[in-house]
């Protein structure tokens, strides 16, 4: 089954949408990943910055360059940075191959095109609680395994989202225990002759 239909399957069956990897069999993808993930345990801001493209996409208001990508990412201040946990989620969650580059996470292409991004989170968590209550003592409605889940509403302290499950049951999830689609994605392409991340971007 070619990893087209893959997707195709997956964003239809709706329920559950865990991410796949059609990256790894690519040598030179391979190896950049894993450079990647070595620079972010070493939190090596060098490492980082010479994998990121000059003209490097920041967000969709013009922010381009080297020199923006470090000020988003707060690198001025790396132990404050949320850049690596942010690579670390973003390179877990699968990858897709597209037009000749790379797109990551993967949720973005396994997504029904008409599903809206605004009210629709996966939980990327296996084994995540779907509570009745935004306490971490609630009854536990569901184990959540790679669920598309719809949102309802935000706590104000941020922290759960009250959410549904496509067969109706509803509850409360911790919010770092789930991923929209219009968070961070990372877009990597060949770059004369060399892969670099060319996009780095969240929202719209």
């Amino acid at each position: 089954m070619s990893s087209g239909i893959l997707l195709v399957l997956l964003a239809a069956a709706g329920a559950q949408i865990p991410p796949v990897d059609q990256c790894a069999s690519d040598p030179a993808f391979a190896a950049f990943r894993t450079e990647l993930t070595q620079a972010i345990e070493r939190r090596d801001i060098g490492a980082i910055l010479a994998k990121v493209a000059d003209e490097v996409t920041v967000d969709f208001g013009g922010g381009h360059g080297k020199s923006a990508f470090a000020k988003a990412c707060n690198l001025d201040h790396p132990d404050q940075s949320g850049l690596w946990n942010e690579l670390k989620t973003i390179l877990r969650l699968g990858c897709t191959s597209e037009r000749g580059g790379w797109s990551m996470p993967s949720l973005g292409s396994q997504l029904d095109a008409e599903a809206d991004p605004l009210e629709t989170y996966l939980a990327i968590v296996p084994g995540s609680p779907l509570r009745s209550e935004p306490r971490d003592d609630s009854f536990v409605v569901a184990q959540l395994n790679w669920d598309l889940l719809t949102l309802h509403d935000v706590t104000d302290d941020q922290k759960w989202l009250r959410v549904s499950l496509r067969d109706g049951r509803a509850g409360y999830v911790r919010s770092e225990e789930t991923r929209n689609p219009l968070d961070y994605r990372m877009g990597v392409q060949r770059v004369h002759d060399a892969l670099r991340i060319t996009d780095f971007v969240s929202g719209d």
